[in-house]
């Protein structure tokens, strides 16, 4: 089960008129970079969340957190002429169990009828992305405006 969430941009009109005038390649290195710098403040929020367990119940067992926090990426790629961006945890790097620490699992048992136990959800993601999507949108806005200031410098 994956978590979304979108996060539209709307800004500065003179900042969107500028973009536009610049060349193709030049927007798309000015976006690229403007996210890039977002996703880095929301990755950190990610990683001190799991690292301080929000959104664990006092008496809950403190899981493990190593792996999980370890494998935190962002990636930025261009499909269909937008960019899209991704935060979250690589399957590659040992972040295959994030979805059960977000989510949490039913009480569950093998066919032989021994208990295999439950997990409560830890939102870590969801509450970094809503804890954090205001300073993420300002941060994005403020290398858009310096990008461009710089790029119609040159």
């Amino acid at each position: 089960m994956a978590t979304l969430a979108w996060m539209k941009m709307t800004g500065d009109m003179e900042v969107v008129a500028a973009l536009d005038r610049l060349p193709a390649k030049v927007t798309q290195k000015v976006v690229k970079v403007a996210v890039s710098k977002g996703l880095n403040r929301l990755a950190r929020a990610i990683r001190w969340n799991l690292s301080k367990n929000v959104g664990r119940d006092a008496g809950m067992p403190v899981p493990k957190t190593g792996n999980l926090k370890g494998s935190i990426v962002r990636r930025t790629q261009k499909k269909r002429g937008r960019l899209i961006a991704t935060i979250g945890p690589s399957y590659k790097k040992a972040g295959g169990h994030a979805h059960l620490i977000e989510h949490g699992t039913v009480k569950r048992q093998t066919k032989a009828g021994k208990s295999t136990g439950s997990g409560p959800a830890l939102p870590f993601q969801r509450k970094a992305f809503e804890s954090t999507a205001a300073e993420v949108q300002n941060i994005i806005e403020t290398y858009l405006r310096d990008g461009v200031l710089r790029e119609a410098k040159k």
